[in-house]
């Protein structure tokens, strides 16, 4: 079922709406244009030249350059509004800037409609109008046919939401390509004759109203559609199993015991019975009046035959039928075809009587959950009726399919779980998932990296055996380890005694032993608590343990097997790679990343997995083993991080700290090793470094290969912008200067090559800068016996050699500043030559999307962290965009930032959690400080109002008691600062992939927080203790009871739900 269920599902979005009118030909060419990519030369070279701004204002000159499937800026009710273009015309005999833009988008008629996505006319005056085009970069937009088709595919929808669900969203989701996108959306198949109706197809997916329980909806996909009536199609549909689902099914009882029968049976030589339970065999009503009875009595109606009968079935009864009054008990036998009879709390429909020698078999059709009704998730196949103007039952539109539909194993909603007992050994492997009691009676989910067998069981084996894989003898942040230069996997220690290194196995001490069929030493990996670590208590670490299943040990272990499709589970090897990767994270949550959350995280594909994970970076070692991918610079303090796309990391030669990186950032541009040409006229100043070796009588040369080597590249320590704008070097990166790099340059041996880069970075950068401040200072240096180092002024152009060290003015971003120069290349006949330097570019350029190219040193933690995605990088997409968006200059800290940049390559969205964070922060915080700044300025007013009363009793008291006015206003703060971080959370899931379960935690926090402030504050009122209200205990379990009763049931589940 799942299999065909896939082959049936369109990889896009289908075209619901009736289109008349198109040629074949155009059709030809739009399926050839959504099959394949496009971009034409058009698209490209408008956003080449406004890639900067985002948009262009539309002018008589350009407005053939809009086209259906573009976005449109323009004022709706005087506001900014965002539109796709569904078509572009201009009308005969009108002025020759007037046009008329057909648009789909979020809109009303008038303000008292509903917002609503509909179609609607614009006629634009360009020269007076302000409309402009926003432009997008090409490879990350869906070509203009999809567009349209995304667009028609919700005319509609009512979900309107100015945080989650606005104009602009809508046309983002239609224009660009980006998997957080809103994952479903709910679209009326019918509203009214003045609106668009939508057609029903194969591979559309519904949302169907059955509310045999309040709130809940059945999601299915369409498989067949078969148009019965006029005014109605009776379609195929694939649902999950539920045990609460009904639909009409025919089944067989044996029986023995006397059984209730209707007193009201109609005349069945009116109707054909059997006809009409093959055409409503499976069918689901989507209505709530629907009974079982109802049923039997529209199953067995004579008011209407043939297809008005189909019609009255397809509709369902108008309403529920009362019970009826029964005869009492009747032998089964007596039963005949069309009786109603009751049995198991459902009336059924008797279609047929047979005796047997255990009773009397009775079969019946009836409407209520059949024998596919069970909650296993598995898909089954039900028919439900849908009608032209169908209201009860609406269209799913997903985003991507197999990404957000519960159907394939997609979605956001966290999935069950099954916990089987471990009754042998054996059960545990590699990549599988455990849940066992820890020292505190909690049951934790952990990986399991490695097993052991009964051939590897003595101590010294499984030593030897972790001990060969270096990235697997350490935990990440142990004391102990401190020599180590990469966290690794499990722990070991050497004891001083015997000179042998053992495993350190779990906290109850257990002894390793040869494995007996009960007993087994694995390698797991969960949360941990760090007493190295200060600022966080939880550390994902690797322990060795050993599981023991028998009787007498009592040690309760359990398997862990998700519900969810076996294509959406991960390989053993994929499961324990993936849980590597997140070795040494340190941001335990008990509600949204537990140990629970990280055992699914490593073991399926689903969208409820946590989208990023940030583990620290202890070293170069570290970054090199990364490889690639999202990485952040830290800062201090530690306000924010700078975020880039690691392209390529590898290790330079022998070095233990620096590494070769290639980056895609949002940042400014770095100094670089250039070469430029250069012209010196006769008139210019000239200075000339002159390096004298006494030992060798003349000047070493620089080796050409190494320039080559060094050209475009950067020097950069991972440390060098750590305070941010507040630093020194805030806008240039690098502490080398062309002074520096020169003479480094100049005093390198031939032959050397870069073995000795490391000058350039640290303590030994810091003693070339000394000679050169020396040098510059005094004008001389002596480096050594029998070497010296001088500067030579006012040098003619005409005297100039090769591999000179000179010293010139130039422009450097923008502003006349001295340069030095390697002159790589000379002509002292015409004074040209080529000169390499490292310096910044000549202009001033502004902040924007760079590709960094160099030298990155990384001397230890606290530098750098690497950002590990539930999703895998799509590297082809992420070149190709940043290819089209390269040296844009919009940095904008709010909307568009480095990290805005980073999510957009990888997610095509521009989102910065790290802002949301800091706002998320801020507003749970100021609750508080809106108390005790309101307390004080009571205060405050009663001390001035007493200094008054002191010289003339002239100014009435502040009200005192229980009538505070500061508590009030302090109380007006904390509810507006909560429905701010309620706005901030609301619009962070709407553009993030963030999980629903995480979701929902986060506003039981912003509640329970809220309340037990408001309760705090209302307590220390009526007790009369405000005026230390920060200090009372009555503040204090306040704030303790707000922060822990979101967290109450997820420990009590861990305490119990293995």
């Amino acid at each position: 079922m799942a299999s065909s269920l896939q082959r049936q599902t369109r990889q896009s979005q289908p075209e619901q709406l009736q289109q008349s009118g198109v040629d074949e030909a155009e059709d030809e060419l739009n399926t050839l244009l959504n099959e394949y990519h496009v971009v034409t030369e058009g698209d490209q070279e408008l956003y080449n030249q406004h890639k900067d701004e985002g948009k262009v204002r539309l002018t008589l000159e350009n407005m053939h350059k809009l086209k259906p499937g573009d976005v449109v800026e323009l004022s709706y009710y005087k506001l900014l509004h965002f539109v796709v273009v569904e078509g572009v015309r201009t009308l005969p005999d009108t002025p020759a800037d007037l046009i008329i833009i057909d648009a789909i988008h979020y809109g009303r008629p008038n303000l008292i409609t509903p917002n609503r996505i509909i179609r609607e006319k614009f006629s634009l005056r360009l020269n007076t109008e302000k409309c402009c085009l926003h432009v997008f970069p090409p490879a990350s937009c869906y070509p203009s046919q999809t567009v349209l088709q995304r667009a028609r595919s919700r005319l509609n929808e009512e979900e309107h939401n100015g945080i989650s669900n606005n104009a602009t969203m809508f046309a983002l989701w239609c224009k660009v390509e980006s998997t957080t996108h809103r994952p479903s959306c709910r679209v009326p198949i019918y509203l009214s004759n003045e609106h668009p109706t939508h057609t029903v197809n194969v591979g559309d997916h519904v949302d169907i109203e059955c509310l045999v329980r309040k709130g809940d909806k059945i999601h299915a996909e369409i498989t067949d559609v078969e148009q019965v009536l006029d005014d109605s199609y009776l379609v195929k549909i694939v649902t999950r199993k539920a045990a609460w689902i009904p639909y009409v099914h025919e089944c067989e009882h044996v029986l023995t015991e006397p059984v209730s029968r209707v007193t009201s049976v109609p005349d069945q030589k009116e109707i054909n019975l059997s006809d009409r339970t093959q055409f409503l065999d499976r069918v689901l009503y989507p209505v709530s009046e629907q009974s079982s009875l109802s049923f039997c009595s529209l199953l067995l109606s004579t008011e209407h035959q043939g297809d008005e009968w189909k019609r009255a079935a397809l509709q369902g009864p108008e309403k529920k039928c009362e019970p009826r009054v029964l005869t009492g008990k009747q032998n089964p036998s007596l039963s005949k075809p069309g009786d109603i009879i009751h049995l198991n709390g459902v009336y059924r429909v008797v279609t047929d009587v047979r005796a047997v020698e255990s009773g009397t078999r009775v079969r019946t059709v009836q409407y209520c959950p059949g024998p596919d009704s069970t909650d296993s998730g598995e898909l089954m196949e039900l028919k439900c009726r849908i009608l032209k103007q169908e209201k009860r039952i609406s269209l799913c539109v997903h985003n991507e399919v197999h990404q957000d539909c519960e159907l394939y194993g997609g979605g956001r909603e966290k999935p069950s779980y099954k916990a089987t007992t471990v009754t042998d050994v054996k059960q545990i492997k590699k990549g599988c998932v455990v849940s066992l009691r820890n020292e505190y009676g909690f049951f934790k989910h952990a990986v399991v990296i490695e097993t052991f067998s009964e051939s590897d069981s003595s101590e010294e084996t499984k030593t030897a055996r972790l001990v060969e894989n270096p990235n697997r003898t350490a935990n990440a942040g142990d004391k102990d380890l401190a020599d180590s230069p990469m966290p690794t996997a499990l722990t070991v220690h050497a004891s001083i005694e015997t000179g042998s290194v053992q495993p350190r196995m779990s906290e109850e001490g257990a002894a390793v032993e040869n494995d007996t069929g009960t007993k087994l030493v694995c390698n797991l990996m969960s949360f941990k608590l760090s007493l190295s670590v200060s600022t966080q208590l939880f550390q994902l670490k690797t322990h060795c343990m050993e599981i023991d299943i028998d009787e007498q040990s009592k040690q309760d272990v359990h398997l862990i097997d998700y519900n969810v499709e076996t294509s959406r589970k991960y390989s053993p090897d994929k499961v324990v790679e993936r849980a590597l990767s997140r070795l040494g994270e340190r941001e335990h949550d008990f509600l949204w990343n537990s140990d629970r959350d990280f055992a699914k995280w490593c073991s399926i594909e689903h969208g409820s997995n946590r989208e990023q994970c940030r583990i620290d970076i202890e070293c170069a070692k570290d970054l090199v083993n990364f490889g690639r991918g999202h990485i952040k610079f830290l800062k201090s303090p530690n306000l924010y991080t700078h975020d880039a796309i690691m392209r390529e990391c590898s290790k330079f030669e022998d070095s233990d700290d620096i590494v070769k990186v290639r980056l895609y950032e949002n940042n400014h541009q770095f100094k670089t090793v250039r070469k430029e040409d250069l012209v010196i006229g006769q008139q210019e100043t000239v200075q000339r470094v002159n390096y004298d070796d006494l030992s060798l009588s003349k000047s070493i040369m620089p080796d050409s290969k190494v320039i080559d080597q060094l050209t475009n590249c950067t020097f950069l320590s991972a440390d060098d912008d750590m305070h941010g704008w507040t630093g020194k070097e805030a806008k240039c990166g690098s502490k080398v200067t062309s002074h520096d790099f020169c003479h480094w340059l100049k005093c390198k041996r031939r032959n050397e090559g870069l073995s000795d880069i490391q000058k350039l970075f640290g303590t030994k950068l810091n003693g070339i800068k000394k000679a050169v401040t020396k040098l510059d200072k005094f004008g001389t240096l002596s480096s050594r016996p029998g070497e010296s180092i001088f500067l030579e002024d006012a040098v003619a152009p005409s005297s100039l050699k090769q591999f000179d060290h000179i010293v010139l003015d130039r422009k450097v971003q923008g502003k006349v500043t001295r340069v030095h120069f390697i002159l790589v290349e000379w002509d002292a006949e015409s004074c040209t030559g080529v000169g390499v330097t490292y310096e910044a570019p000549a202009e001033n350029v502004e902040m924007g999307f760079n590709e960094f190219n160099g030298f990155l040193r990384v001397t230890g933690p606290g530098q750098l962290k690497k950002v590990v995605h539930n999703t895998e990088l799509d590297w082809e997409k992420i070149d190709a965009k940043f290819t089209d968006c390269r040296d844009a200059r919009n940095y904008k800290l709010f909307f568009n930032n480095c990290e805005h940049f980073v999510n957009f390559l990888i997610y095509g969205r521009f989102t910065s959690l790290q802002l949301s964070d800091w706002a998320l922060r801020a507003t749970s915080a100021c609750p508080s400080f809106a108390v005790s700044f309101f307390k004080g300025v009571g205060k405050f007013a009663k001390l001035v109002n007493r200094v008054i009363q002191f010289f003339a009793d002239i100014t009435p008291a502040v009200p005192d008691g229980k009538t505070f006015w500061s508590e009030g206003l302090g109380l007006l703060f904390i509810i507006g600062f909560s429905a701010v971080e309620a706005a901030i959370l609301v619009f962070r899931k709407a553009t993030t992939g963030m999980p629903e379960d995480e979701y929902l935690q986060r506003w039981k926090c912003l509640v329970s927080s809220l309340v037990s402030t408001v309760v705090g504050l209302f307590a220390a009122i009526f007790s009369g203790t405000t005026a230390l209200l920060p200090l009372t205990g009555i503040a204090i379990a306040s704030a303790g009871i707000g922060h822990l009763a979101p967290r109450v049931p997820a420990i009590v589940e861990s305490r119990l739900k293995p």
